[in-house]
């Protein structure tokens, strides 16, 4: 008797998720796209999680697989996702951890534009936000990096990827490899690697929940914690990039060392910080003369940088210390562009306390280099304070005269 093999895998690792698993099995098992197997894999759950498993496993013997680990092991989320996947028997596959639920058509939408798009290797979408009770919270997870010029450098500066959102071809998965085991991130260094080997996609709707609740593997977290996470990922890419195991250009390895300067400052490590900043100017030399991206990156970590240094640090502290560590032989025009820049986040960081102040160092930020008035978070501020549009009009009319 021949059995006959699904086109789509969808693994659920499960530990300790009693009161969601139910609900997303059957999430699953209500999908209008019906070609599929669910392979759930228990990390040594010790609530009631595996009889629930095997319940469902009973009920449906034809559609669910359960594995465990040896001696009911609990082995962490990597060794239980690279243990599913090793059961996979789906031309496609997914995760879903045992918290989260699927909207009922993900399936047969990312499966038709996979059939229709062989060029893809991957897709993923927005997930909505739920609480404990499966309740909406506003907003959505997820950011397009297929918008970008190159998916690979905006994942490696942080993770926009909800996993649970993607579905990939198996032989894309075979070829990249594993989820590393060490790392508590391991979704995100799996994501860089994914991007590097395969072109991806992106569908702009939300096709899964994503359950916000206490357990949540991020939340909670200190930033001291969040940051030597980061650095554990941005050292295995580094280290894969080096031993061969992902191929990507120098610019881009460049960015790892400007990562790893940032992170380093986070730290308050002002040794290590410079000599990652130095690699990453050695490693390519062009970042000096790319004003533009430059000026990108350095704004991307202003964004994130409130909370996460060891001591109280404004984002302008951090432009002004790029400022100071470039090398001597850095163009003016680079460093009149970062000089705006630090002029914009003083203004920025001025709009609470003193908007007399915001207004003066948007316009010096503007008379240095008039292609702040870009800046859309430098708009924002100047709008929200007083006079805001009469300010906005008078940097037009100074970026006219320039």
């Amino acid at each position: 008797m021949t059995t006959l093999v699904p086109r789509v895998s969808v693994c659920v690792p499960s530990y300790n998720h009693s009161r969601f698993l139910g609900q997303t099995l059957e999430s699953i098992l209500k999908q209008t796209y019906s070609d599929l197997e669910i392979i759930i894999v228990d990390d040594g759950s010790t609530d009631d999680s595996l009889e629930i498993a095997r319940r469902y496993v009973s009920n449906h013997p034809s559609k669910i697989r359960l594995l465990t680990h040896p001696n009911h092991q609990n082995l962490g989320i990597s060794a239980t996702v690279n243990a599913a996947f090793a059961a996979v028997r789906g031309e496609y596959w997914m995760g879903i951890p045992s918290d989260d639920l699927l909207h009922s058509d993900k399936l047969a939408r990312q499966v038709e534009f996979l059939d229709r798009h062989q060029e893809i290797g991957w897709v993923y979408s927005y997930a909505n936000f739920i609480d404990n009770e499966g309740q909406p919270i506003e907003g959505l997870f997820g950011a397009d990096i297929t918008k970008e010029s190159d998916p690979v450098e905006t994942l490696i500066q942080g993770n926009q990827v909800p996993g649970m959102t993607a579905l990939m071809r198996h032989s894309v998965s075979a070829m990249v490899g594993l989820h590393h085991p060490s790392l508590l991130y391991s979704d995100w260094h799996y994501w860089v690697r994914m991007a590097a080997a395969s072109r991806v996609a992106f569908i702009a709707e939300p096709l899964v929940y994503y359950r916000l609740h206490e357990t949540n593997t991020s939340i909670g977290v200190s930033a001291e914690i969040n940051i030597a996470r980061f650095i554990e990922v941005t050292e295995t890419i580094r280290n894969d990039v080096n031993e061969g195991r992902i191929v990507i250009k120098d610019r881009t390895r460049a960015l790892l060392e400007l990562q790893m300067a940032y992170y380093s400052k986070c730290l308050d490590n002002e040794t290590a910080a410079l000599v990652e900043l130095s690699s990453a100017f050695q490693i390519y030399p062009g970042l000096l003369s790319d004003r533009t991206y430059l000026k990108k990156w350095i704004r991307g970590r202003c964004d994130l940088s409130r909370g996460l240094f060891k001591k109280p640090t404004e984002p302008s502290e951090l432009v002004r210390w790029l400022i100071s560590a470039l090398p001597a032989s850095t163009s003016p025009s680079l460093l009149q562009s970062l000089e705006a820049e630090y002029l914009a986040q003083v203004a920025i960081e001025s709009a609470h306390g003193d908007p007399r102040k915001t207004r003066l160092f948007a316009f010096k930020s503007v008379l240095t280099d008039p292609n702040q008035l870009t800046n859309k978070l430098l708009q924002r501020t100047v709008l929200k304070g007083l006079a805001g549009k009469k300010t906005m009009a008078r940097l037009r009319q100074l970026k006219r005269k320039h």
